[in-house]
């Protein structure tokens, strides 16, 4: 996953989020094991404790109930006090640290403008970009042809960025 939010309701493979370096997910930890099959080597594992992410969590779940009339996520909310309390936030570290420069400019009042390089988001500070993977460089200039992609070519729900193409 590299952007957006994810509820997992049911249980995880091995390996979760191995190569995630964006976006967030909430899994349902009710047998307490999900930290045993998730790569821990690109992010942190969190309680979902702040009121943004427990009203996040409900109204997703309320959306996927509304939508598939699942029992299961109808039992979560119907016992909505204990179940939060078994959700873990995932959360990238390059991630985190993009977000926080983002706050730390809005606060200071500086514009922020968000790029999509070879899939890994970057955002753009002063002229100066911060990427948000250190294990990737960003393309050489000659390679790199920003196009903006008109809003109805995208998927839903997907942001205005710049993408790269070419070969």
């Amino acid at each position: 996953m590299t952007g957006g939010r994810v509820i997992v309701l049911g249980q995880t493979g091995r390996n979760f989020a191995a190569g995630m370096s964006g976006g967030m997910a909430y899994v349902l930890d009710a047998a307490g094991d999900f930290s045993r099959r998730c790569n821990h080597e690109l992010v942190d594992l969190e309680p979902v404790d702040t009121m943004e992410d427990r009203e996040l969590v409900r109204s997703l779940i309320e959306r996927h109930v509304a939508y598939t009339g699942s029992d299961h996520g109808a039992r979560i909310l119907h016992d909505w006090s204990r179940s939060v309390a078994m959700f873990v936030k995932v959360m990238p570290r390059d991630y985190r640290r993009v977000l926080e420069t983002e706050a730390r400019t809005a606060a200071a009042g500086r514009p922020t403008e968000l790029v999509e390089v070879n899939a890994v988001a970057a955002r753009c500070v002063s002229g100066k970009s911060e990427h948000a993977s250190s294990r990737s460089a960003p393309p050489a200039k000659s390679d790199w042809n920003p196009q903006v992609v008109p809003r109805e070519s995208r998927r839903p729900g997907a942001r205005e960025g710049i993408t790269r193409t070419g070969s």
